[in-house]
């Protein structure tokens, strides 16, 4: 009995249950998995209802020979994105050796039996060659393909929320190849709704040298061509995207900015002169953060207003600000301030705004602690681009796929499992596989125990699996 998913090679096999229960009744069979349902199936199942993987017909191909279709790059690439799998060479090992899900991304039998030119065997191409015409995209590219895909992701109620958050992560390459570590730096515009927080467009630039407003200016200008001149209502900014001139702009065009200041610019120097002054102090919530060893604890957090407050000579308009005064355990006193384009908004509406910029932060956390993000395998720059942009939509996407998960089981008043409840065995026989219930199998070799005997500890491993 041979475990045929843990070879290189595999076959095209078809389903006929009543062959495979003859021969299990004979004694002979080739294999035997269990078919059970697990989470990365639970996704991938999820993103086909979605139409996910339906959406990359105009992605750009720069290839002069196409082999194979681009689109069956992008399902494979972000399909083993989706549930994880680190290395292009761990996601083919693992995608191409299952041929219901290559069939779910349009590989019929024809297309996977001729194989790949250069692999011989019968995966419908190998990952050097996904490599190969990721390698030949650079970041204009996905830039532009993100703004048609996100009108799509917009289309989900889920993801039609006006507050969004913008900020930048650097991504690190290996040496590999090269004589130094490489980074880019991904500017990232997510969306802040009450089901989570989804990156839905991005721009990529080689660090050090890509400015965090050099990315920041156009990405806005994307989504405002992508979505409607209305789409983004309020944008929170921290202080490395200050430029008054774009902030001007960004006001002329509708939008509502909450961003931290410097503590060297003049509207906040002015507020700090005052600050000794003012006795209507109110205390603001502590932010929920861990404690960071060798600095002492924060135990008040106060806030200040100062409406129609002068701004700078840059941005030439007055402004909102609240000031925020820090005291920790020892007695230190910190000061800092956030300002608003709106100058309606009170100082705690200010902060509560620039408080949930925080759900970013978490996002690119989440994406560097479990997603690897900040520290990506040794690979060509085009290749790291394609990790990159497809591990942010498969970020949006996972998260798509639970809240609609959500909504579904709220919709039917009681939890409803994604999961199938009873497992079943896939067992191999020649060039036919069954899905067979465990009492089935079992059948077999109980009626005719003898013909099981020399491969009895294989069958109890493969129960012992299935049970786990």
């Amino acid at each position: 009995m041979t475990d045929s998913c843990s070879t290189d090679h595999w076959e095209i096999v078809t389903r006929n249950d009543a062959a495979v229960q003859h021969a299990l009744d004979r004694g002979e069979c080739d294999g035997l998995l269990p078919d059970a349902w697990n989470g990365p199936d639970d996704l991938l199942q999820l993103g086909l209802d979605l139409g996910l993987f339906d959406q990359f017909a105009d992605f750009p191909d720069h290839r002069r020979r196409r082999t194979h279709p681009h689109e069956a790059y992008c399902k494979v690439l972000l399909a083993g994105l989706l549930i994880d799998r680190r290395s292009l060479e761990d996601i083919g090992r693992v995608l191409f050796t299952s041929a219901v899900a290559l069939d779910k991304f349009g590989f019929n039998v024809r297309g996977t039996r001729r194989g790949g030119r250069r692999t011989g065997d019968a995966r419908p191409f190998d990952m050097e060659a996904l490599a190969d015409y990721f390698d030949l995209l650079g970041p204009d590219d996905y830039a532009g393909h993100q703004q048609t895909l996100s009108q799509w992701l917009r289309g989900h109620p889920a993801l039609r929320g006006r507050l969004f958050a913008l900020d930048c992560a650097d991504a690190r390459l290996p040496n590999g190849h090269h004589t130094t570590e490489r980074h880019w730096k991904a500017a990232v515009l997510s969306v802040i709704t009450k089901q989570g927080t989804f990156p839905l467009l991005w721009r990529f630039g080689p660090a050090p040298e890509t400015g965090d407003l050099t990315l920041a200016r156009p990405l806005v200008a994307d989504a405002r061509a992508a979505w409607g001149a209305g789409a983004i209502g309020t944008l929170l900014l921290d202080a490395g995207f200050i430029d008054g001139a774009w902030l001007g702009e960004l006001v002329e065009a509708g939008l509502r900015v909450i961003v931290r200041l410097r503590d060297d610019m003049d509207p906040v120097r002015a507020a700090l002169a005052q600050a000794p002054t003012r006795t209507d102090w109110a205390p603001g919530p502590l932010p929920k953060r861990r404690e960071t060893p060798g600095r002492p604890r924060l135990v008040r957090r106060e806030l200040v207003g100062f409406p129609d407050w002068p701004g700078w000579e840059a941005y030439g308009r007055d402004l909102a600000l609240c000031l925020v005064r820090d005291t920790y355990a020892d007695g230190t006193v910190e000061y800092w301030a956030i300002m608003s384009t709106d100058l309606a908004l009170s100082a705690r509406q200010i902060y509560d705004l620039f408080r949930k910029r925080w759900d970013i932060e978490e996002q690119f956390m989440a994406l560097a602690r479990y997603h690897y993000f900040n520290a990506l395998g040794a690979c060509r720059d085009g290749v790291a681009l394609a990790k990159l942009h497809f591990l942010l939509l498969a970020h949006t996407a996972r998260e798509l796929c639970y809240a609609l998960a959500d909504a579904q089981e709220h919709a039917a008043g009681h939890p409803r499992p994604w999961r199938r409840r009873i497992n079943r065995f896939i067992v191999y026989w020649g060039s036919y596989y069954a899905i067979l219930l465990p009492s089935v199998v079992m059948t077999a070799f109980l009626r005719y125990p003898e013909r099981w005997q020399a491969s009895r500890e294989e069958v109890l491993a493969a129960i012992r699996y299935l049970e786990a």
